[in-house]
């Protein structure tokens, strides 16, 4: 008599292994306050670019002339309203994101972010935008 339920247990374990390969897990800090329009672009830009590959983005940012810190969360691509904290949690008040992404590096999503923080970010947006993209 033989007892298949469809499956073995080898083949089991590759499959699930394989939906943790290409997630990762890292953290940006911005020194300087960030510009609020340019924070909203940057958000809408990865949100229409790589949001597929978005699993989790939160942040904490200091927004130049904004008094108190701003949090920003989203899932894929859904982004949340930003919302304000009643105070900063620490004296340490540098922007910081947290990204959880899957086969979407940190490099690329600084390729994207960085350059609208400098201070000579290109004016045209589709400066922003790759061509295998």
């Amino acid at each position: 008599h033989r007892h298949d339920h469809g499956h073995d247990n080898e083949h089991d374990h590759a499959h699930d292994h394989q939906h943790t390969q290409g997630i990762r897990a890292f953290s940006l800090t911005f020194d300087t306050p960030l510009d609020g329009q340019k924070l909203s672009f940057a958000m809408e830009l990865l949100r229409m670019t790589h949001g597929g590959n978005l699993l989790r983005v939160k942040g904490i940012l200091n927004v130049a002339d904004e008094p108190l810190p701003f949090v920003v969360h989203g899932v894929q691509h859904v982004f949340y309203p930003p919302t304000t904290l009643d105070s900063w949690p620490s004296d340490d008040r540098r922007s910081r994101f947290v990204f959880i992404t899957k086969d979407l590096t940190e490099t690329r999503i600084q390729e994207v972010l960085r350059p609208l923080f400098s201070e000579t970010s290109p004016t045209r947006p589709e400066a922003f935008f790759t061509p295998d993209e």
